[in-house]
């Protein structure tokens, strides 16, 4: 009895392993498939957002060259892919030069007394040393009179405020503006009051 059972326990250990079933071999080849395939589409979205990009920098070259914003125009790209190149190839293109001698001649400002042109916020010429805190750029004045006439009558009062300032500031050239700044000398506001008499004061003072 002890030689068969060790013969059998011998068999037993002999026998070869079972093999695979064919469930096993089909779920790992699934497995592998599942994997192939978010491979695949990780690379899909990494191809996706690098022509988004693309599209992004290409808009803002193109316009920039045109003069436009090229920051602006990246954004625009990348969130509109190619209708945002489309619509920067068909913007006309912008006069930059005429842009920056615009910029370039509201900086300046011209000393009454020597006629040369100084920088907006000088107070005195660098030519003739004479006293110019009382000059302002008749094109910048001009140009933002209005904008400060309808801030006058803002809703807020710090916007009030800013505008009465300004109106003072422009001195003789927003004479025109002495009847709104006196409504103003009885707005509820006591910093506006103050303010709206001292930029009618001012006014008045340099347009003498």
């Amino acid at each position: 009895m002890l030689a068969i059972d060790s013969r059998t326990a011998y068999a037993t250990c002999r026998r070869p392993a079972r093999p695979a079933s064919i469930a096993d071999c089909c779920s790992e080849s699934a497995l592998n498939e599942a994997r192939a395939q978010g491979l695949h589409r990780s690379v899909l979205l990494m191809m996706y957002i690098m022509l988004w990009f693309l599209f992004g920098i290409v808009s803002a070259v193109a316009a920039n060259s045109r003069g436009r914003s090229g920051c602006g125009w990246f954004i625009t790209g990348v969130l509109l892919g190619p209708f945002g190149l489309i619509l920067v190839l068909v913007l006309p293109k912008q006069n930059v030069d005429a842009v920056n001698v615009a910029d370039i001649s509201a900086e300046l400002k011209k000393c009454p007394f020597c006629a040369e042109m100084v920088r907006a916020e000088a107070i005195r010429c660098r030519y003739c040393g004479a006293d110019i805190s009382s000059v302002v750029n008749t094109a910048t004045s001009m140009t933002q009179h209005d904008k400060y006439i309808q801030d006058l009558q803002s809703t807020n009062p710090n916007t009030r405020e800013t505008a009465v300032s300004a109106l003072g500031r422009m001195g003789g050239d927003a004479r025109d503006s002495i009847q709104a700044l006196e409504l103003l000398t009885k707005d509820p506001n006591s910093s506006v009051r103050d303010r709206a008499r001292w930029a009618i004061e001012e006014i008045k003072r340099r347009s003498q």
